[in-house]
């Protein structure tokens, strides 16, 4: 079952003893939910995953459509190979004749929003299978549905905790307060160093 903008704010309200919206206005808590999901589809993309045709252009350089973040994996049945070991099989594979059908596609961590393919692809080929993280579009409105699974429903209370502690961090215990929901923020959504290669399309253990 989805979860609204106001599910979010009310959890809020109620844990800062704000229901009367005193302190922190509708429209800042609406901004904070905004940062919230766009520092979270940066720590863990595929909360955001959804799957899509790609259109995909001649050659063998391709890269995603704007609302894309990053690409999590290919379905389609066109299976992902080792640049190195594809440069070193097929020397100059990336000029080669274009093909309506793809075997393979090479993908590096450092560029999320782009992927090769091979055969280099002839114009107008679609991949009708891909799962890519999707940005979500803006919350303006505590009616709207937040583009996320329910189970992210506390880590969302806490990013916006976080936000509200933090704004009045000079009150007495706020400052560790604040904290503290970033602290719970953070491991909920498993903040570590090999967080993206955890979430490449290069692990076998990518959601999809």
């Amino acid at each position: 079952m989805a979860f609204t903008a106001q599910d979010v704010i009310d959890r809020v309200r109620d844990l800062v003893q704000d229901t009367d919206a005193n302190r922190w206005t509708d429209p800042e808590m609406l901004r904070w939910i905004n940062d919230g999901l766009s520092a979270t589809i940066a720590i863990n993309p595929p909360a955001f995953a959804e799957r899509v045709d790609l259109d995909i252009v001649a050659g063998a350089y391709q890269q995603l459509g704007p609302t894309h973040y990053r690409l999590l994996r290919i379905l389609a049945g066109v299976t992902l190979v080792d640049r190195d070991r594809l440069d070193a099989i097929d020397p100059g594979w990336e000029g080669s004749a274009q093909s309506d059908i793809l075997f393979h596609y090479t993908y590096d961590e450092k560029n999320p929003r782009e992927f090769y393919v091979y055969p280099p692809a002839s114009a107008n080929v679609v991949i009708q299978a891909a799962s890519v993280a999707v940005h979500p579009d803006e919350i303006v409105t505590t009616a709207q549905d937040i583009p996320i699974d329910p189970m992210y429903l506390p880590v969302m209370v806490d990013y916006l905790l976080f936000r509200a502690y933090s704004k009045h961090s000079k009150a007495q215990g706020n400052d560790q307060r604040s904290q503290a929901a970033y602290a719970r923020y953070a491991q909920a959504l498993g903040v570590k160093i090999n967080t993206i290669l955890a979430m490449s399309p290069n692990n076998e253990q990518v959601p999809t």
